[in-house]
C-alpha cells in the first residue's frame, strides 16, 4: 500500500481516541506519515492495516458515494463495530497501532506528565526482597511424585 491509502484511517483515529478538552484526538495527533514510518519499522501491523483500509473503504462506499471522507462519526462507529465483530484480530492490530502512535508523541507525554526517562529515580523498581519467600520455601511441594 502507498502512503495515500492510509489517509482513509485519519478520521477513524479521532473516533478511537476522541478529544476530551485537555487531550487532543487521535486525528489531531496521528499523521499518515506516522503510520507509514511504523510500518517501515515493523511488519507486525502491515497485513492487518491493509485489511482495515480495505474494509473501511468498502463499508464507506456503501454508505456514501464519496467514500470515507464523507461519512459521519456515527457511521464510523458502526464501521468499527462491524469490523470488530467480523475481523477481530485485524481490528485489535489497528487499535494497538493507533494507541502506539498516539502515545509515542512527545506532546502526549507532556500532557499526561509521563517521564519516559527509564533511568529516572521514579521509574526505578525496588530490589526484590527474597525473604518474603522464606515461608513458602519451607512447605512441602503440593504436587505428588510419580
Amino acid at each position: 500500500m502507498n502512503l495515500d491509502t492510509y489517509g482513509i484511517l485519519t478520521a477513524f483515529y479521532g473516533v478511537l481516541i476522541p478529544s476530551n478538552g485537555t487531550m487532543p484526538s487521535g486525528s489531531e495527533i496521528i499523521a499518515e506519515s506516522d503510520l507509514h514510518q511504523l510500518l517501515e519499522m515493523t511488519h507486525k501491523y502491515a497485513k492487518s492495516i491493509e485489511n482495515v483500509c480495505e474494509f473501511i473503504s468498502k463499508e464507506s462506499v456503501s454508505l456514501s458515494k464519496e467514500g470515507a471522507s464523507n461519512i459521519t462519526d456515527q457511521n464510523r462507529v458502526a464501521i468499527l463495530r462491524s469490523m470488530e465483530s467480523t475481523m477481530p484480530s485485524d481490528f485489535d492490530m489497528f487499535l494497538e497501532a493507533t494507541y502506539l502512535l498516539y502515545y509515542s508523541k512527545p506532546i502526549i507525554h507532556q500532557l499526561i506528565k509521563w517521564n519516559t526517562d527509564e533511568d529516572a529515580d521514579k521509574n526505578q523498581l525496588k530490589p526484590f526482597d527474597s525473604s518474603i519467600l522464606d515461608n513458602i520455601s519451607k512447605r512441602e511441594p503440593f504436587w505428588r511424585e510419580i
